[in-house]
């Protein structure tokens, strides 16, 4: 059995992973950090089902800005109970644009469930809250 630290050290692993995954288009690597079941909320109120469905929209969204941007999360505020943790971060997501001008595409907030299973942390829940974004580098999630 884990301690609570060691935990949060695994959930904060799971975010990085998230971040890198998505950045560098291992899509692969990155459905497999969520449930079968999970459930993504896009700002826009949009429920995405299923890590399948979930990694679609993705994969669709990242077509546009791959290689273009590098997502961040910080200020984890972790809370553990048993194999179930929830989450809210800070997300902030950098663009390069086609002069190499570095603008910030979206800051908002990450509201997380997780489930632990098999000893790895995973997403069941995520949902996105934007504080703001840059309307000409924004991209919209939409489920296919």
């Amino acid at each position: 059995m884990t301690s609570s630290l060691e935990d949060k050290e695994a959930i904060r692993e799971l975010l990085s992973e998230y971040c890198h995954y998505v950045d560098k288009g291992e899509f692969e690597k990155w459905e497999n950090l969520w449930m079968e079941d999970a459930v993504l909320l896009t700002p826009e109120k949009v429920s995405i089902d299923g890590k399948k469905a979930i990694g679609e929209t993705i994969r669709a969204a990242a077509d546009q800005i791959l290689g273009k941007v590098k997502h961040m999360t910080t200020n984890e505020m972790i809370k553990v109970s048993g194999n179930n943790a929830s989450v809210e971060s800070t997300i902030l997501v950098l663009s390069l644009d086609d002069n190499n001008t570095i603008s910030i595409m979206l800051a908002g907030t990450y509201i997380d469930k997780l489930q632990k299973v098999d000893d790895n942390w995973k997403f069941r829940e995520r949902a996105v809250e934007v504080l703001a974004n840059n309307n000409d580098a924004a991209i919209r999630l939409q489920p296919n």
